[in-house]
């Protein structure tokens, strides 16, 4: 079993991978569409676990150690999202209607200026507070810690948002640090600039230059597109590239994963078999 330990942070909404050891990157995660507190601290305690599990059985020669930060920007609306669902959803089905309306209301939430306003400014505000006491720390851990930025479904249009000022007012809250990576998981962002601007197709999407951009989907996700056409619009296009996966990630226990994680082994140490015999037969 692969554990993480928690640090001191608000809500149980921040994890390391070592708790003990300096930390090489601070990941802040700005999550989606319908979260509630118990799902975004299982999903801190998930990723630093999943962490963990990719850095123990694949990366174990490097001294990675990933500080995630979830910034909750969901609890600050869900009072009012239920308050005004709740006068205005029909009683029949009223159970299933109101899990769907927490959902959708997000998405109607950010379309909305003065509610999208708000948003921005709790995450970037969020962020901006959160690392500075990071940095602060007495127990120098953070101290010369990368920033990268997730943004997943919904959180990913916001997370650009922010970084690019898109979306918001000429005073806007802006981020008081460097990022070095933005990851986009599930990302509708393709589709929310195309809609709301259609000259995003013909040339004037930007990306942050500062930085790393990686857009990363699943071919089947219904809300996941991708920015390359976007980007390079007068460019013929080419397939996406597929990265590395493992059916598992080792939190749960898969014959699939042992299957592959055993298959590597054997082969590495078949080529370090091989490798020894040449050597050998080279040295005498």
């Amino acid at each position: 079993q692969v554990t993480a330990s928690a640090t001191a942070a608000p809500g149980g909404l921040s994890m390391s991978q070592h708790p003990d050891a300096p930390v090489s990157h601070i990941l802040f995660v700005v999550h989606g569409m319908g979260a509630s507190p118990q799902t975004l601290r299982r999903n801190v305690r998930d990723l630093s676990n999943n962490f963990m599990a990719m850095q123990k059985y694949w990366f174990w020669h490097t001294n990675i150690n990933v500080h995630v930060e979830m910034i909750d920007w969901k609890s600050y609306f869900s009072e009012l999202q239920e308050s005004i669902f709740e006068r205005i959803t029909p009683i029949d089905a009223r159970s299933t209607r109101m899990s769907l309306n927490s959902t959708l209301s997000d998405v109607i939430f950010y379309k909305t200026p003065h509610h999208r306003s708000r948003i921005l400014e709790i995450v970037t505000g969020r962020m901006n507070s959160r690392l500075e006491a990071l940095r602060q720390d007495s127990c120098g851990r953070f101290s010369d810690a990368g920033v990268s930025i997730v943004g997943h479904s919904l959180g990913s249009v916001i997370a650009y948002d922010v970084l690019t000022g898109y979306g918001g007012d000429g005073d806007a809250l802006a981020l008081s640090f460097q990022v070095e990576n933005f990851f986009l998981w599930g990302s509708p962002l393709g589709a929310f600039v195309s809609i709301a601007d259609i000259e995003h197709q013909s040339g004037k999407f930007t990306l942050p230059r500062t930085l790393n951009t990686y857009n990363i989907f699943h071919p089947h996700d219904p809300v996941a597109f991708r920015l390359e056409p976007l980007y390079y619009h007068s460019e013929e296009q080419t397939a996406p590239e597929i990265i590395a996966y493992w059916a598992n990630n080792g939190i749960r226990p898969s014959k699939q994963w042992a299957q592959t994680y055993e298959y590597a082994k054997g082969l590495a140490h078949q080529k370090w078999t091989a490798f020894t015999s040449r050597m050998w037969e080279v040295v005498g």
